[in-house]
């Protein structure tokens, strides 16, 4: 019995609750979850059932401290969960999305007072809905994303009214910052994850449109800062619940989250840059290798590992087919943006290897992956290089080492795939040296037929070892089945 104290904690840690949330949730006082925490007293028969219950643990779990979660009614209730705070979002998205086409469709008719009155029903329907749930059902997860999901439709709404009503003159962007602005304290208040969408969708969309329609560079530079400190507002939030390692809301915020990230790197980095395709594809490899960095083997529900596997083989191998066009084809500095390029990547640098430093054990038991994330920065030096290094014969240099480092990339995955057992891992390093022989045999322009013949045996090269470590598996789970059976 000794160990419930400390369940209790970790429980109640895990789910982001305060001591004295759990004892209003239980209807008892702050002191006597405090006594059961700190061991001093412990829950009697029936307050046990109740734990078990509102935790969706067994009571066996609960009193030896091994909280699996796996049977079945936990399992249930926690689906159960997931699909009500889903169903009451989606609600609310379609009766705030309602009342929009009802103001919409009769919005001619009316006279300029009565269109005044009425645009601003939607956003005082939506604080209505806000203040209810915040007075009266906060503690729920469900009521507090409906809440929030309305009150953004009633901002957006208003917001669109008001501006088609005076002729603000307000374009499409800045209305979309506005909606963000105002609807980033609502996250925080209601501790709220789906209008995340919204807000970063909208934070993204302003920055680009300030670069598209810049003059000068020093507004375009502006656009990166803004861009920046919207994305850190909206972290924010998932930095304030990062101890929530087990609740489907926080994960689900930290996958629209790092979502966020990678569109707005990607976008700024190629489809609105006028940086070499090569050093965009640089500053990328560095941003993925960080991801990539922060992942461990706690964070398997978090898209650091795929994101940061994914994204520098594809940007490493993507680097290697573009040298071969600017080898031939040197393009004039661009100034302003290599430098906020070069920083930006220097920023990923010392980030990661802060990050290494911080947990250098793990880093110590997983060999490939740091010779993986050290190759993943070495390459995006090199491919940031070719910015100020002009000369032709450097870039050539540049690019054999940048083919190198790639490959040693490969190498890394396959090792690590092996070792590990993962299809995943495996099949990336796999592909990325299939990738990078690609890349010679057209280069060296050896006819159709080598080529062919090339592709097939990677292709074979993929399925043995696909086929190898699945046996591998299957005979190291038949072992491990062997041993429960005989103890």
């Amino acid at each position: 019995m000794t160990k419930i104290s400390k369940t209790i904690k970790k429980l109640r840690t895990a789910n982001g609750l305060t001591q004295d949330s759990l004892a209003q949730k239980l209807f008892v006082t702050r002191q006597t979850v405090s006594s059961w925490e700190t061991g001093r007293t412990r829950p009697d028969i029936e307050m046990l059932t109740k734990l078990s219950l509102f935790f969706g643990v067994t009571t066996e779990e609960l009193i030896y401290g091994e909280i699996k979660n796996l049977g079945p009614e936990a399992q249930k209730r926690r689906t159960e969960k997931i699909l009500t705070i889903v169903f009451a979002v989606l609600a609310s998205l379609l009766v705030g999305s309602g009342f929009i086409l009802i103001f919409v469709t009769y919005w001619k008719k009316f006279p300029i007072p009565l269109k005044t009155i009425f645009a601003f029903v939607p956003i005082l329907l939506g604080q209505a809905a806000a203040v209810y749930t915040y007075i009266k059902k906060r503690e729920s997860i469900a009521w507090r994303e409906g809440a929030s999901v309305l009150l953004l439709a009633g901002i957006v709404g208003t917001i669109a009214m008001v501006d088609g009503i005076f002729n603000l003159g307000s374009n499409y962007a800045d209305c979309m910052l506005i909606d963000a602005l105002l609807i980033l304290p609502i996250i925080y208040i209601f501790d709220a994850a789906a209008p995340l969408v919204f807000y970063y969708t909208a934070s993204i969309y302003f920055s680009i449109n300030v670069f598209e329609y810049a003059v000068l560079e020093t507004f375009q530079l502006l656009s990166y800062v803004s861009v920046s400190v919207l994305l850190m507002l909206g972290f924010g939030y998932v930095f304030m619940n990062r101890r929530k390692t087990k609740d489907p809301h926080h994960i689900y915020s930290v996958w629209i989250s790092t979502a966020a990230a990678v569109t707005t790197v990607c976008m700024f980095s190629i489809i609105y840059s006028y940086l070499n395709e090569i050093a965009a594809a640089g500053i990328i490899t560095a941003f993925f290798a960080v991801l990539y960095a922060f992942g461990k083997k706690e964070y398997k529900h978090y898209p650091f590992e795929i994101f940061g596997i994914l994204g520098i083989a594809a940007t490493s191998a993507g680097a290697i087919f573009l040298s071969d066009v600017f080898i031939d084809d040197i393009l004039p500095s661009s100034g302003l943006n290599e430098i906020a390029a070069a920083l930006l990547a220097v920023l990923f640098v010392i980030v990661a290897v802060a990050a290494v430093i911080k947990k250098r054990n793990n880093f110590m038991d997983d060999i490939p992956k740091t010779v993986f994330i050290v190759c993943a920065f070495l390459c995006s030096l090199l491919e940031l290089s070719t910015c100020f290094i002009k000369p032709l014969e450097s870039l050539r240099i540049i690019f054999i080492l940048l083919f190198t480092v790639t490959f040693a990339e490969a190498v890394s995955l396959i090792v690590k795939g092996a070792m590990s057992l993962k299809f995943f891992t495996l099949n990336m390093g796999l592909l990325l040296v299939a990738a990078l022989t690609v890349f010679i045999v057209f280069s060296l322009d050896i006819g159709t037929l080598y080529a062919g013949a090339m592709l097939i045996l990677f292709g074979a090269v993929l399925f043995i070892a696909n086929f190898l470590i699945s046996r591998k598996a299957k005979k190291k789970e038949a072992e491990e089945n062997v041993k429960k059976a005989q103890s």
